[in-house]
């Protein structure tokens, strides 16, 4: 046959063949599962030490949960295996530490929350029909779910603000690891009070007022508490959306201490507004950090004197901080004026790795390079950790492998060290704070630990 004419019968018969089977092939059913609606899966870590968990649905990561978050997704009513995975120290890659089979029904939400401890986790798994709502209805639904430990069975109460809490208004009881039945209520302003079982005198927490509109659905999770907050019980409201936010705990007043960083400033008193009759805090000298000290409010007049010199005002100034929470107040000058600034205090260990914290309070300084590197290695060889950090800011909390390193600043892009090198040895589950100071060299400066 010459190139490019014609094919033999042979040919034209195989195609024909294959084309045929194609075409029979397309005419039957799949066996393949078809979706007809969607459910919800959320997930939530309630293990208090945990580092941030990975939810995942199948082998897709939804995002990191750390302690108390929950996240939600919804999904096709066919069947996924639900995961959580998280990184051991001394490992390059994830370890699976919980997992369950779902076949999703349409219209169901599922809560998968990961509880117990780190090394042998629980999985609690719960699931209830999603309310089909309309957009006239003025109602909406709440539910309770009891991730705390600490609270073998805990009243619930749900009412107008300031409404004392009475046995016959509960709205329902829940032990450890249980939610609640949906509970309906007008859309409106109420507050979660949560009590000891059958005493509603003991009141665990109590909520700011939320506000609440109707066609709505909401649940509350109950956490144990840890170090970073001040009360009894903690609780995050997850709605429809992809996240949860936390409800502070109106009942318990905040703390704050105070760290002195102002070089140019002597010793000071701390008084509450204009009441010079007794100080909070008396002779705090620079570089000093405070231990703690309670407040009623959670708007604080702070009034700043020379030690034993109520005849003269050095600041004063207002702070506002959540209820049920711990603030660190730095007292600092700002190109020769005296200022505060405050930070929310976090010092929950997670006992797969160190955290660190550190605060720029060197007002000779605008900005500065943060180099952490371990020790024995050389600045030359690193990048900063932190870039172009400014005066008065805070890196948050970052996470450190176990080991020793060295902490040193530098002005951005430069090598030359203005401050440190210092050695830290840091542990696992330890919280440290370090902070930049002034010294009376203008071009030199502290990296200073100042609490672990």
């Amino acid at each position: 046959m010459q190139p490019g004419k014609g094919m033999s019968n042979l040919s034209r018969s195989l195609i024909l063949a294959v084309l045929a089977a194609l075409s029979l092939g397309a005419c039957t059913e799949t066996n393949l599962p078809v979706a007809t609606g969607k459910g919800n899966l959320r997930g939530i870590n309630a293990i208090i030490s945990a580092p941030e968990v990975l939810f995942l649905v199948e082998e897709r990561a939804l995002g990191g949960l750390s302690y108390k978050g929950g996240m939600s997704t919804r999904f096709d009513n066919l069947s996924y295996n639900v995961n959580f995975d998280v990184v051991f120290p001394g490992d390059a890659t994830r370890t699976r530490i919980a997992t369950d089979f779902v076949e999703v029904v349409a219209n169901t939400d599922y809560i998968f929350a990961l509880t117990g401890a780190l090394a042998t986790p629980t999985l609690i798994r719960v699931e209830y029909p999603e309310r089909q709502w309309s957009a006239s209805e003025t109602v909406f639904e709440a539910r309770a779910f009891n991730l705390a430990a600490t609270a073998a069975q805990l009243d619930v109460y749900f009412a107008a603000p300031d409404t004392v809490p009475v046995i016959g208004d509960r709205r329902t009881t829940i032990a450890f690891g249980e939610l609640s039945p949906a509970f309906e209520s007008a859309s409106g302003n109420y507050e979660l009070v949560l009590t000891t079982h059958d005493d509603p005198n003991d009141i665990l927490y109590r909520s700011r007022a939320i506000t609440q509109a109707g066609a709505t659905s909401v649940i509350y999770s109950i956490f144990d508490p840890d170090p970073s907050i001040t009360g009894n019980l903690s609780v995050r409201v997850m709605g429809a959306g992809a996240g949860s936010a936390e409800l502070a705990d109106d009942n318990i007043p905040p703390t704050i201490r105070l760290m002195h960083a102002s070089i140019a400033t002597g010793n000071v008193d701390l008084y509450a507004d204009d009441d010079f009759t007794t100080a909070l805090l008396t002779d705090v000298g620079f570089g000093e950090l405070t231990p703690e000290i309670d407040f009623a409010l959670t708007t604080v007049p702070l009034t700043f004197t020379p030690t034993g010199n109520t005849g003269v005002l050095l600041l004063e100034d207002n702070l506002t901080v959540l209820p049920g929470s711990r603030n660190t107040v730095f007292l600092i000058s700002d190109n020769a004026v005296l200022d505060i600034i405050g930070f929310t205090d976090d010092q929950r260990p997670v006992e797969t790795t160190g955290r660190l914290r550190f605060a720029h309070l060197a007002d000779n300084v605008a900005v500065v390079d943060l180099y952490i590197f371990p020790t024995g290695e050389e600045i030359e060889d690193n990048f900063p950790r932190f870039f172009s950090l400014p005066f008065r800011a805070t890196t948050g909390y970052t996470n450190f492998a176990e080991g020793s390193y060295q902490v040193a600043i530098t002005l951005p892009a430069s090598k030359a060290i203005i401050g440190g090198p210092l050695t830290l040895d840091l542990s696992l589950g330890e919280v440290v704070e370090l902070a930049i100071l002034d010294t009376t060299d203008p071009n030199v400066f502290d990296v200073v630990i100042y609490d672990n």
